[in-house]
């Protein structure tokens, strides 16, 4: 029996057919396939799919938007502050893609893919497309970008030309990178080191998880240098400890509550670290490093003994713990300089400890830019991975508990042994591999 369709009934019904389409990755030439087609008429006979023409093109538009706007409200309800990661990537043919994405702490968003032709990678050209990205993040989200995190090899030329624009934004490399060259720095003696593998593969594991922070990063790195069996090999972990671990990493370990009774005795080898932190906090606002040094002093005015014990040590993340303290000086009416001090803790412990989350954009692009479809181009790219994520909402992506799992998986209060995680060994988000895609 002929049903039917009004103009607007086709346009939601298309509407929908294209949500599938791109959350199931299906090829656009499928909604002209004889058996879909039928299948369209059985479900509602008067009823015509897209074409594919309209698909790719009218439909993924307004696809996209509809994500955007569902990523605009979930980043301005966040409470977190925004840390934006670039990175670089090949296509499958062999198109240099310049890649941005940002973070509010909890979850990952693409925000641009960028085609750089055979445009030189220079510093400057890395720090020109971030100023893009900062401008356009900004302003679409009305919050501000407080860290970037980057593997560039131009990162020392790159921190000072953001600085000199933007000197309130930390800029820090990625420990996952160190990690891999860690890694490399052994791969001649790869069998030799079998087991020892293990345990650099178990630091990797975790610098890779997006929810991963600076202090549980310069945790991480400590228990590799406190794990007496990787001990002939603490040189060579010193190196790339100290090239990993900048000012903004101590700084965040000697303000995250849930190292507390560990930090100072796990730093007492590291003065140098120490000062270089110190030497930065004062740099970038003296007052900053004042209301520190009361927080290492534990003025019982400001914190109280309670905020320290396990209740809060293993219910409450870093950021959550500096959002109540800030909530508390704001009611409290404290003087200026300690709710500046609790905001910027809030942006610090923000900060994702790599840039692993943009190369898991990268997979997800792999997957929609195969060779099989290398004529769709990186914009049609870009927008298919970002309605991928927004519409594929796992039943983990949802679960509160996925962060309190990372933390799990961190032995509490001493440096970890680096024994096998309590990560499930299913989660794929952090193990940056194909199956990796999901928020």
């Amino acid at each position: 029996m002929f049903v039917k369709t009004t103009y607007s009934q086709a346009e939601n019904l298309d509407k929908q057919v294209a949500r599938f389409v791109f959350s199931e990755n299906i090829p656009f030439r499928s909604v002209e396939g004889e058996e879909f087609v039928k299948l369209c008429g059985l479900l509602r006979p008067g009823y015509k799919p897209p074409t594919c023409r309209k698909l790719s093109g009218q439909l993924l538009d307004t696809i996209y938007e509809e994500c955007e706007n569902e990523v605009i409200a979930r980043v301005e309800a966040s409470t977190g502050l925004l840390i934006l990661t670039q990175d670089g990537w090949s296509s499958c043919s062999n198109d240099p893609i310049i890649g941005h994405c940002f973070t509010d702490g909890k979850t990952s968003f693409l925000h641009s893919l960028i085609d750089s032709g055979s445009t030189i990678n220079t510093a400057e050209y890395c720090f020109d497309l971030l100023d893009q990205a900062i401008t356009e993040i900004e302003t679409k989200y009305n919050k501000k970008v407080f860290g970037i995190c980057t593997d560039n090899e131009n990162k020392v030329k790159v921190r000072k030309l953001v600085n000199e624009k933007y000197p309130e934004i930390i800029v820090y490399g990625c420990s996952a990178h160190y990690e891999s060259l860690l890694l490399k720095d052994f791969k001649r003696e790869v069998f030799r080191l079998t087991d020892q593998m293990k345990v650099y593969g178990e630091a990797l594991h975790k610098f890779q998880s997006d929810h991963c922070k600076l202090s549980d990063a310069t945790h991480t790195w400590i228990g590799l240098l406190k794990n007496e069996d990787i001990k002939k090999d603490f040189s060579i972990i010193e190196t790339r400890f100290n090239q990993a671990v900048e000012a903004p990493h101590i700084v965040a370990y000697l303000t995250d509550h849930r190292y507390a009774d560990v930090h100072e005795k796990n730093l007492k080898n590291h003065n140098k670290n120490l000062k270089e932190a110190e030497d930065w906090l004062e740099e970038y606002d003296i007052g900053l490093l004042i209301q520190l040094e009361k927080y290492r002093l534990k003025d019982t005015e400001m914190y109280s003994s309670k905020m320290f014990n396990d209740r809060y040590k293993y219910k409450f993340s870093a950021v959550e713990w500096w959002t109540i303290k800030l909530k508390q000086f704001e009611r409290d009416g404290s003087d200026l300089e300690a709710v500046k001090f609790a905001k910027f803790m809030v942006g610090l412990h923000s900060c994702v400890a790599s840039s692993a989350g943009i190369k898991r954009w990268f997979s997800r692009v792999g997957v929609d830019w195969s060779k099989a479809r290398d004529s769709l181009g990186h914009k049609k790219a870009e927008k298919l991975a970002s309605i991928y994520r927004t519409k594929r909402k796992t039943a983990k992506s949802k679960d509160p508990k996925t962060a309190r799992a990372f933390l799990a998986g961190i032995s509490l209060p001493e440096p970890m042994t680096m024994e096998k995680s309590s990560i499930s060994s299913d989660s794929s988000e952090d193990c940056g591999t194909e199956g990796d895609v999901e928020d």
